[in-house]
């Protein structure tokens, strides 16, 4: 799968795969020095923002009107899969969904979101949380964490050495898996992992 060529599989509920700005060696996995082209965007503070990339389990909401629909990622075919209430392989996505619902201090407007399953039941608890908790893809405080001290800079090596120190933002303690690069204007996305940097980090 290329930037050029998604995809689709018509059964499940499409998503745009989210590439690095950096051209990556297929052999290696690694990103080289090269920019990729129509994603220098994702180096200029005053079109992208740098979002923790949380890792989690993808899931997307549906928002229409009082009806909300949840969409967990299948993996098998790169697309969502609607959850069912009953089913218990959903359970905990389902109350993370629902736990940030109630917290949230403002309602969902009508539309698709798109984020980040978390927590106590969740693949381990990578950080530490006391509640399941599903966070998306935005800048505020119902949403991802933002970074603020990133390189200002297609510069490759200093990229690399930020994303390989970086720590979590919902828990310093925790290292960070990478960041999420989003599109000020047109909500476009894209990411840059550790295991793109090294091969001492290893992609789940």
């Amino acid at each position: 799968m290329n930037r050029e060529n998604i995809e689709l599989v018509t059964k499940y509920l499409e998503f745009e795969k989210m590439f690095p700005p950096f051209i990556r060696d297929m052999e290696t996995g690694l990103c080289t020095t090269e920019v990729a082209s129509g994603w220098e965007w994702c180096f200029d503070p005053a079109q992208a923002i740098v979002l923790e990339k949380i890792d989690g389990t993808n899931v997307k909401i549906i928002v229409d009107g009082v009806k909300l629909e949840i969409y967990a990622r299948n993996q098998k075919h790169k697309g969502y899969v609607k959850t069912e209430l009953n089913d218990p392989q959903y359970k905990y996505i389902n109350e993370a969904v629902v736990n940030r619902v109630s917290k949230r201090s403002k309602k969902f407007k009508d539309g698709e979101y798109y984020g980040e399953a978390i927590g106590v039941n969740i693949q381990g608890n990578k950080y530490g949380l006391d509640r399941n908790m599903w966070y998306t893809f935005e800048p505020h405080k119902d949403g991802v964490s933002v970074y603020k001290d990133f390189p200002q800079t297609d510069d490759y090596d200093m990229w690399k050495e930020w994303i390989l120190s970086l720590k979590s933002l919902l828990n310093p303690d925790v290292e960070a898996e990478g960041v999420v690069f989003l599109n000020r204007s047109n909500g476009k996305m894209a990411k840059l992992r550790k295991d793109m940097f090294s091969t001492n980090y290893k992609h789940r």
